[in-house]
């Protein structure tokens, strides 16, 4: 019997896809086809074979993240799958931490996923850095808003109606508010806009008001109702039109927001139609690549700080933040001590010090320099649409 980890080649893909079709029964013949001829870059997937027979795989998909203001390489890992008969053996625990070794060959400082259960993947130092706000709708809920001036389209299947220029500056003028979002172009908008499109359950609705786009849902019928989980819109009157247009005398409708966005003060009737969940999960990679350099100037003191459970370093580790950077320091006492989950909380900005630091997620053992480790940790409204 042998057992062998290794990169999946160019000839390797039929295994992939027919092993993927097996652990993900939901994703349909054509969307499996589509995913591999255009989502898939060479040498992303990484697998386990068991006497030649593909048994576990991952692949490894790069984004531009935009982080502090800045935009950086991400890793997220997608379609971890393992074959029904050898799981619960170890072989996706051992590809996921092959794709965070090599993530960190590559220099990638960050690694996200959208996980198919959270407290596997804390195992292994992942947190949840966003959340989502679900908002069911079954009547009109926003009767207090005139919508008539928004007109509103449908598109079921992908053709020249579909301006994916215009999509994308809503896309951006929408998710600038916040951080830790993917960075898209027009090549990758398009991509996710097809992606989406070859369920033939799926469709796109468009909102435009004096003929510019200024929202837009991308959503799935299915038995139980509509669900929308990318919705865009430039203010409450937009989103309203959109949630009209979806719901119907037969079908309520779930939209996907930030909840940052407090949509419930908007709402006729929000008892029991609003809920909040968490999202993805992300992990810091390089603790020496936490922060922008610009973001330390102006800070006088030095921060030592201990990070323990790191699954990609040693187990506890000490590092000094000034406003030279940060840099691994041995034979030193440190001034916070937090474990790498939540150190990955705080820089994506999931969660602030203080709130750390009361939930005893911060250990402080010097609280004169607590005020300036605030400074450089500050929560943000988190967000990020990708469920890869």
């Amino acid at each position: 019997m042998m057992l062998e980890y290794k990169t999946l080649q160019k000839n390797e893909m039929s295994l992939a896809k027919k092993l993927w079709a097996t652990c993900f029964e939901e994703d349909s013949q054509e969307f499996i086809n589509y995913y591999f001829a255009n989502c898939v870059e060479d040498g992303s997937f990484i697998g386990a074979f068991f006497n030649g027979k593909l048994i576990s795989m991952l692949q490894i998909k790069e984004y531009n993240q935009e982080y502090h203001g800045s935009s950086v390489k991400t890793g997220y890992l997608v379609g971890v799958c393992t074959e029904p008969a050898y799981r619960m053996q170890g072989y996706s625990k051992k590809l996921i931490y092959m794709a965070l070794d090599t993530l960190k060959c590559k220099g990638i400082a960050f690694s996200g996923l959208y996980p198919f259960n959270y407290l596997f993947y804390e195992k292994f130092g992942y947190a949840v850095c966003n959340e989502k706000q679900i908002i069911s709708i079954d009547k009109d809920q926003f009767s207090r808003f005139d919508t008539k001036s928004i007109e509103i389209s449908i598109i079921d299947r992908i053709n020249s109606e579909i301006n994916t220029a215009e999509l994308l500056k809503c896309y951006n003028g929408f998710i600038s508010r916040f951080s830790g979002y993917i960075i898209r172009d027009e090549a990758l908008m398009r991509i996710n806009l097809q992606r989406h499109l070859i369920n033939e359950k799926a469709g796109v609705l468009i909102a435009k008001e004096n003929g510019m786009v200024v929202g837009y849902a991308l959503f799935t019928r299915t038995d139980k109702g509509i669900i929308a989980d990318e919705v865009v819109y430039t203010d409450k009157i937009v989103l309203a039109a959109i949630a009209n247009r979806l719901r119907d005398d037969k079908y309520a409708v779930k939209l996907t927001v930030p909840s940052s966005d407090k949509i419930n003060l908007y709402m006729d009737d929000p008892i029991d139609n609003v809920r909040c969940e968490p999202h993805t999960m992300g992990l810091l990679l390089d603790i020496t690549k936490s922060f922008i350099i610009s973001e330390l100037e102006g800070l006088n003191e030095r921060i030592n700080i201990k990070i323990t459970n790191n699954p990609v370093g040693e187990n506890i580790e000490i590092y000094e933040i000034s406003e030279h950077g940060i840099k691994k320091v041995i034979d030193v006492n440190y001034d916070i001590e937090c474990d790498i989950a939540t150190y990955s909380q705080l820089l994506w900005g999931y969660i602030g010090c203080e709130f750390a630091a009361r939930d005893g997620l911060l250990k402080v053992n010097n609280y004169e320099l607590l005020p300036a480790f605030e400074s450089v940790i500050q929560e943000k409204s988190t967000y990020v649409f990708e469920m890869f």
